[in-house]
């Protein structure tokens, strides 16, 4: 099953905070366009090998069995019982894809992104940027919070508070925020 671009971006104005209380991209303004992933910020501290392993095996199988480049793919697509939409990012904040802007960075390939400007402030993404560079590689989830991002003053790493701000992505394929060590969701 393909989505198409409108799908996509009426998708996208819909994203409520996680809490399901707030549209967050009610009024903004959300477009697709093909990047260079080094001009992206990331926003968390590290990327899982398996997740890697999975984006790669991914778009192998995608282009093999539809003829799919998932770095440029305009659409979202059902592979393998997800949904894989193209990266979003507010400004030049990866919030979710960030696996695969990973993976075109390396392979030195633009990608095809969500880019939403115009966001409530009010409402803002909860990690700070850090450079590709501060983006390590590793088997497991770091255990503690800071370990994972930075998070952007005045906001508190308290499960309630990032509940109000986070993103739910999860109409568009996004695995949602995972608890760091301690914390409940």
């Amino acid at each position: 099953m393909i989505f198409n671009q409108t799908e996509i971006l009426t998708a996208l104005k819909d994203v409520k905070t996680l809490d399901g209380r707030i549209p967050v991209y009610q009024g903004a303004n959300i477009r697709l366009e093909i990047v260079d992933p080094a001009y992206l910020e990331p926003t968390s501290k590290y990327v899982l090998q398996s997740s890697l392993e999975r984006v790669n095996s991914t778009r192998e199988k995608i282009m093999g069995q539809k003829g799919i480049d998932i770095y440029k793919m305009p659409v979202g697509i059902f592979h393998e019982g997800f949904l894989i939409a193209p990266p979003v990012v507010e400004g030049n904040e990866i919030v979710d894809g960030l696996h695969r802007c990973h993976d075109s960075l390396h392979n030195g390939r633009q990608i095809m992104v969500a880019r939403i400007t115009g966001i409530n402030e009010n409402l803002p993404s909860i990690g700070s940027s850090v450079s590709w560079d501060n983006v390590g590689v590793v088997k497991n989830k770091p255990l503690l919070g800071k370990d994972c991002r930075e998070l952007k003053t005045n906001i508190d790493d308290v499960s309630i508070n990032l509940r109000t701000l986070f993103r739910d992505l999860s109409l568009l394929g996004g695995t949602g925020r995972r608890p760091s060590y301690g914390q409940t969701t």
